[in-house]
C-alpha cells in the first residue's frame, strides 16, 4: 500500500522540524548562562582563534543581560568622546 505524496511530505516535514523545535524548547527552558560561563567560552574561542564563536558569544551575552542593549557586531563601533 502506497503512502500518498501529501502525507509523505507532511511526515518528512514533521520529522525535519522536530529536532529544531526540540532544541529551541531546550534553549528556552535552560537556565540563562552566567557571566563566568560566557567569559570562559570567550576565552576558549579566543585561544582557538575562532572569531565567529567569539562574536556569537559576545552578541548572545550582550542580548541576555537586562542592563545591556543588544549590540550588533556588524555595525562600526561608536567612537568614545
Amino acid at each position: 500500500m502506497a503512502i500518498p505524496a501529501q502525507d509523505m511530505d507532511d511526515l518528512v516535514t514533521a520529522l525535519c522540524r522536530f529536532p529544531l523545535e526540540a532544541a529551541d524548547l531546550a534553549r528556552k527552558l535552560a537556565p540563562a548562562p552566567s557571566l563566568a560561563a560566557a567569559l570562559e567560552t570567550l576565552r576558549q574561542a579566543t585561544f582557538l582563534r575562532d572569531r565567529e564563536s567569539a562574536r556569537a558569544t559576545l552578541r548572545d551575552t550582550s542580548c541576555k543581560w537586562p542592563a545591556a542593549t543588544c549590540y550588533s557586531l556588524s555595525r562600526p563601533p561608536v567612537p568614545l568622546p
